[in-house]
């Protein structure tokens, strides 16, 4: 059950990484292999994240502040990577 579902008013609890893009940079090593392990936990996170909360537009609002940012590492890569498998089950 989500929070909307319950009628809970409470504000919806983000990870760390999806609140700005200096979050979302934070851990980010140089190191494309262990960045790019980065991106796919966050992806895992998130969806674990919109799952509980119901709040699937964060998705589209971070993917908005990444395209927006310009930059496209390894973090991005594997980000991006694990959601398009997760949308593929």
């Amino acid at each position: 059950m989500t929070n909307r579902d319950a009628g809970q008013s409470e504000a919806v609890v983000l990870p760390a990484f999806a609140r700005s893009i200096a979050e979302w940079a934070e851990g980010a090593t140089g190191d494309w292999a262990r960045d790019n392990a980065i991106g796919r936990e966050r992806a895992n996170a998130l969806r674990a994240n919109i799952q509980m909360t119901g709040n699937h537009p964060v998705l589209g609002r971070l993917i908005m502040m990444i395209s927006e940012n310009g930059h496209f590492g390894g973090i991005e890569a594997g980000f991006f990577q694990r959601v398009s498998e997760l949308m593929s089950r």
